[in-house]
């Protein structure tokens, strides 16, 4: 196989990755942002309402955590296998990605938003269903 077409397959499975990424990205700030809106209708109303909410808030934010989480391991594997494939080729091409998982420290890598975003979610939704549970009169 030539070393070119290696990068170019390469480069289109982490452009799939990535557009994944920011699809579930983005359908998760939509969900949570509906989901945060319908709160604030329930929260004076109904506290069995205000409970379900938090539970489809917490177990959404993990199931996209864990997705994004998976998205970002097969471009840091695909990256890897490029590595180790590409120098055994001599490639002299560009690069397949602008800016490498290993070129971020660790700090930077735990504040990126696919990253952040579900656990603060999570926490969120923990808070408010707490704050109800121990204002149930």
């Amino acid at each position: 196989m030539d070393i070119q077409h290696d990068a170019q397959i390469i480069r289109s499975m982490i452009q799939h990755e990535n557009t994944l990424v920011i699809e579930r990205t983005n359908w998760m700030l939509t969900l949570e942002g509906l989901l945060f809106t319908a709160l604030a209708f329930a929260w004076d109303k109904s506290s069995a309402v205000v409970i379900v909410l938090c539970i489809v808030g917490l177990v959404s934010s993990i199931s996209l955590a864990v997705f994004l989480e998976s998205a970002t391991r097969a471009i840091a594997k695909l990256q890897y296998w490029w590595r180790n494939h590409a120098a055994d080729q001599n490639y002299t091409g560009p690069p397949i990605i602008g800016l490498s998982a290993d070129e971020f420290t660790r700090f930077e890598m735990m504040l990126l938003p696919h990253r952040v975003m579900p656990i603060l979610f999570v926490v969120a939704w923990l808070v408010v269903a707490l704050l109800k549970i121990t204002s149930w009169s």
